[in-house]
């Protein structure tokens, strides 16, 4: 019983293994057969595009030639030709590895973030500073505003004082003169007033002159 179960395993696991191979190959041959073609597609834009001569070389795992470009065998064994002429740095600089390509392209893309943090950092404190800047210069404009404002209410507080002042001194002073003022004032009016004489032989009134009017009371003025 035990050589029937054990043989019948193995069967079964070489089935298996025939499968698994069986499927593998299935579907890599017509990936491959995708990517060869998509390959040799991009190699024509290529060459179409930039002007210039482009060979692709598909060998197997066994080191068999399944395809080349261009088709013109003599075409990709000139280009070989041309390309094993070159010394090894040429071939270097010209050559491309991907593994390369992907860590440098890794490394920049690094680099670039951690620019990009910088410069977020220092635009943000640039940004700080021109804040800050502009609030000292706004504190600035209030206290001019607020000085401007208190000392024009001063000053017309001043004015208006003064103006009140200068009234209370001149009641102050005239009732202060008093009489005197009032007498000087009455002896104002009495020597602008005028004496006139009517004659009625010709029925005119003839002006005294100013000199005589101190001299004459109002009770002069008759007829002659």
């Amino acid at each position: 019983m035990d050589s029937l179960s054990s043989s019948s395993t193995s069967t079964k696991m070489k089935n298996n293994n025939k499968l698994s191979v069986r499927n593998q190959t299935r579907f890599k041959k017509p990936f491959l057969l995708l990517r060869e073609k998509t390959i040799l597609k991009k190699a024509l834009e290529l060459s179409i595009l930039c002007e210039n001569e482009i060979c692709v070389i598909h060998y197997d795992r066994e080191g068999n030639l399944v395809n080349a470009y261009p088709e013109d065998q003599c075409q990709v064994k000139d280009i070989l030709q041309r390309y094993n002429r070159l010394s090894d740095r040429e071939k270097v600089k010209k050559n491309t590895n991907l593994s390369q390509f992907y860590n440098k392209k890794l490394v920049d893309e690094k680099r670039r973030s951690l620019t990009d943090a910088e410069e977020r950092k220092r635009f943000t404190k640039k940004v700080g500073a021109f804040k800050g800047s502009l609030e000292d210069k706004l504190q600035i404009v209030k206290d001019r505003v607020r000085d401007l404002l208190y000392s024009q209410t001063g000053s017309q507080s001043f004015t208006n004082l003064l103006m009140s002042g200068d009234h209370v001194s001149a009641s102050s002073d005239q009732y202060l003169l008093g009489p005197a003022s009032c007498a000087t004032d009455a002896s104002n009016h009495e020597s602008k007033f005028s004496v006139f004489l009517f004659n009625h032989e010709t029925a005119t009134f003839t002006q005294l002159p100013n000199s005589a009017s101190s001299s004459f009371d109002q009770g002069l003025i008759g007829t002659y």
